[in-house]
């Protein structure tokens, strides 16, 4: 061994013993989450729980396609509703991604790659919150990757056997999640333009494009319902996203938000997704050059990245929708791979070696403070103070509706729960015209109704939030109402953004005397 190579060694020990031990500890962070379910997951658990029959219908007044609803569904039946066990299938996908990233990275960039895109995935925040969370973007992730290997082998030997996989695939990826149309729609522009341009690959690439279109077949069944919520739901929660907008706010989601940890997270995995694409790294000298990527699939993979977030901006500005952080779990896992390519693309020195600590320790630090420490709901505290507190037949209102499914889950059960504006079931949203449906509530008449229904001497416990869209200053009027009705009353919690990311105030309501 060369004098060289021994000056390595001790960096070379401490990268990995960096990249094991906050590797171990992002896996151990997506089994730890003890947080009650907030409202997203309160909601896709409550209509999980529907009769198989019945959950087409009830998606119909959610905005969601059914997949991720059905399997969730088997999974409550076999392994029960705790909060633990609905969120344990994110957990299984999320480490069934795992494995899946470090294949795809192994194949077209060998044992180095498939580390370092494994070791970023495993400490991602990002990573980290989906696949503790019971809803669809694990398994996002988790076809996304899946669609990654059979494309390659369909481009490989596109033969029926290995073209069948991606019809599949991309059919489970249209009944996931609506984002999933933007990420086929740009891919499939991407491989018949190659098939135009390149015409030794036409074959290949066409028989690929084919095969994914196809997936629209199983999409079929499911055509009325998404008609239905085109027309009837959409995203009432938000303003439309403009197209700087989608592409900020999935960079902020990615490294977990704007606090300081975040922002540097930020910083470096820009850095490294720059250098992935744009860079490679001569290998007879370890030296890093910027420029246009000398591996095709490099700038294939940048490519459907690319092509995602345009086709889905544009058409989400276009018609006039919001936009979340966590819809882009459909590009995520290339951004991984990227960043991943961007670590090796450094070279062998402690340039890398000090990437990959600030990787673990921003990331981790993300992890812990937004994740671990901070409950996605404070349902809890206030379900608690109510339980305490309440007798039976006393009235819970949760104003607005979207509040309900996430205190109703861990409420007593001989108290009478009551969603605003309709005085409906608090397991649900119904998403169906929100807002010509609220804006035209009197909240004094919905305080009058909530009192007559009340016994003379049993309280009122009232969740509310001005936070919300649409329902803006109602549920305040709502309390004023109510305390022209009811004028013993006292605020018993605040609203606490520092300790939790869904708040809420609660006021109770007392019997006259």
């Amino acid at each position: 061994m060369g004098s060289d190579e021994l000056a390595l060694a001790p960096r070379a020990r401490f990268e990995v013993l960096i990249i094991v031990a906050a590797s171990l500890v992002g896996i151990f962070a997506r089994l730890v989450p003890s947080t009650p379910l907030w409202l997203d997951e309160a909601l896709t658990v409550n209509i999980a729980e529907k009769p198989f029959g019945s959950i087409a219908g009830a998606l119909r007044h959610d905005g969601h396609p059914p997949l991720y609803y059905y399997a969730l569904a088997g999974w409550i039946r076999i392994f029960g509703s705790s909060d633990f066990a609905v969120r344990s299938l994110s957990m299984v996908l999320g480490f069934i991604a795992l494995g899946l990233i470090f294949v795809i990275a192994r194949r077209h960039g060998g044992r180095e790659l498939a580390a370092m895109t494994a070791f970023v995935l495993a400490v991602s925040p990002y990573g980290v919150r989906y696949s503790s969370e019971t809803r669809m973007y694990a398994m996002v992730m988790v076809l996304v990757l899946i669609g990654w290997i059979a494309l390659d082998l369909a481009i490989a030997k596109p033969t029926l056997l290995r073209l069948a996989p991606l019809t599949l695939v991309s059919g489970a990826l249209l009944l996931t999640h609506y984002w999933c149309i933007f990420l086929i729609a740009g891919l499939v522009w991407l491989l018949l333009m190659h098939a135009w341009f390149v015409p030794g690959e036409r074959t290949s690439h066409r028989r690929a494009a084919i095969a994914i279109i196809g997936g629209g077949v199983l999409f079929l069944p499911w055509l009325g319902g998404f008609w239905y919520q085109i027309r009837h739901t959409g995203t009432p929660w938000a303003t439309t996203a403009r197209p700087t907008r989608v592409v900020s706010e999935s960079l902020v989601d990615f490294n977990c938000g704007l606090d300081p940890e975040a922002i540097l997270l930020l910083l470096v995995t820009s850095f490294l997704l720059v250098v992935g694409v744009f860079g490679h790294r001569e290998r007879d000298r370890n030296q890093l050059v910027l420029g246009r990527s000398a591996e095709p699939w490099v700038t294939n993979a940048f490519a459907v990245f690319a092509a995602t977030i345009v086709v889905g901006a544009g058409a989400t500005f276009v018609t006039k929708s919001a936009f979340a952080g966590r819809y882009a779990a459909v590009f995520f896992p290339i951004f991984v791979v990227l960043v991943g390519l961007g670590l090796t693309h450094l070279g062998h020195n402690w340039v890398r070696t000090g990437a990959v600590a600030l990787i673990a320790l921003f990331s981790l630090s993300g992890v812990f403070v937004q994740i671990v420490t901070r409950d996605r709901t404070q349902a809890g505290q206030i379900a608690a103070t109510i339980n305490a507190g309440a007798t039976a037949g006393d009235t819970v209102v949760m104003c607005p509706d979207q509040l309900g499914p996430s205190l109703q889950r861990r409420l007593r059960s001989d108290v009478v729960a009551l969603a605003y504006p309709d005085l409906s079931d608090p397991r649900f949203v119904d998403w169906v015209d929100y807002k010509e449906r609220h804006r035209n509530v009197d909240p004094a008449v919905v305080a009058k109704a909530i009192v007559d229904r009340t016994p003379a001497d049993r309280r009122i416990w009232v969740e509310f939030s001005s936070a919300y869209r649409v329902i803006e200053a109602q549920c305040d009027r709502l309390i004023d109402a109510l305390a022209q009705l009811r004028p013993a009353s006292a605020e018993l919690l605040s609203p606490d953004g520092t300790r939790y990311f869904e708040t809420a105030s609660l006021r109770r309501f007392d019997p006259a005397v």
